[in-house]
């Protein structure tokens, strides 16, 4: 997908739908997360336990799910249909489907240019403490009026 094709979806849509194939016979359409997405998600998380490994596929099960609009001739209207059927592939399917949505996000995002935002405001090593140092510029700045 184009810069271009990316931007328009996402303004004429308000988000990006990306199509795609795994393999020859096993095509694949998913969306970009929302922030309710990403909150649902985490509230989801908060208070599953068990070990690394489970946790992990868990979170991967859920951001997929959330994601997925159809695999195969299959097309999903809500996320715990998709999650079920997620459940039953293989784990490296589910490994390679969650590498193109991360991979769909880090698209949107640079077709945004919030990465080249995020470059000339805060240096890698500071970016933490440099929104910190921002608000206090800010916070002096107001009080000086």
């Amino acid at each position: 997908m184009t810069n271009e094709q990316i931007l328009e979806q996402l303004f004429d849509n308000d988000q990006v739908i990306y199509e795609f194939d795994i393999s020859p016979k096993i095509k694949v359409k998913i969306r970009n997360l929302t922030p309710e997405d990403y909150n649902l998600l985490e509230a989801a998380m908060l208070n599953l336990k068990g070990t690394r490994l489970s946790v992990t596929q868990e979170y991967a099960l859920k951001r997929v799910g959330a994601a997925l609009l159809k695999y195969k001739n299959t097309e999903f209207s809500d996320k715990q249909t998709a999650e079920e059927y997620l459940s039953k592939l293989s784990a490296a399917v589910l490994d390679k489907l969650v590498t193109a949505q991360n991979e769909l996000e880090k698209n949107i995002r640079v077709a945004l240019g919030v990465e080249a935002v995020g470059e000339s405001f805060f240096d890698k090593a500071g970016s933490l403490e440099k929104p910190e140092l921002l608000q206090k510029e800010l916070s002096l700045e107001s009080q000086e009026n």
